[in-house]
């Protein structure tokens, strides 16, 4: 771990360390943590500080700043992370993508509508060994409780 982190450093050219020596974070954990608090201006500074929109954190379920927004269910943010370039499919450790977090969470139909307009992937699975489900899975259950159409028009299960 020591040399992964040395190697990290060093190809960044020394900018992690001098976060680190002057407490500040880095421009992409300072993306996450804006996306995941729902902070518009944060992500703006972040991103024109040089944060990388699709970086994930290794450390933290190699989850990016969309995940964390949509989990949270802060659609402004992940409207600006997609204008800014962030995939819409990132996969976290477990599988999770953000479409699949936005559902499970049932914080927002506005926001699996839009990740699902953007072409977020249905079919997407998370790999829990007992108990792997699709977005479509989790997104056809958040409409149900919400007493939506199943998907909104994308069809039934």
């Amino acid at each position: 771990r020591a040399l992964q982190i040395a190697n990290h450093v060093l190809a960044d050219g020394g900018r992690v360390l001098a976060h680190a020596c002057s407490g500040t974070s880095p421009p992409s954990q300072r993306l996450l943590r804006a996306a995941k608090e729902g902070s518009v201006p944060g992500c703006e500074e972040a991103l024109a500080s040089g944060a990388d929109v699709n970086w994930k954190d290794e450390d933290f379920f190699d989850y990016t700043a969309l995940h964390l927004a949509a989990a949270a269910g802060h659609v402004a943010v992940c409207r600006l992370l997609r204008e800014k370039g962030a995939d819409i499919d990132p996969r976290s450790t477990s599988g999770e993508t953000p479409l699949i977090m936005a559902a499970r969470a049932q914080k927002s139909l506005e926001l699996c509508d839009f990740l699902v307009s953007e072409g977020a992937d249905l079919e997407a699975r998370t790999n829990y060994k007992k108990n792997a489900r699709s977005a479509k899975e989790y997104l056809d259950e958040y409409y149900k409780e919400m007493g939506a159409p199943i998907n909104c028009g994308l069809g039934s299960s």
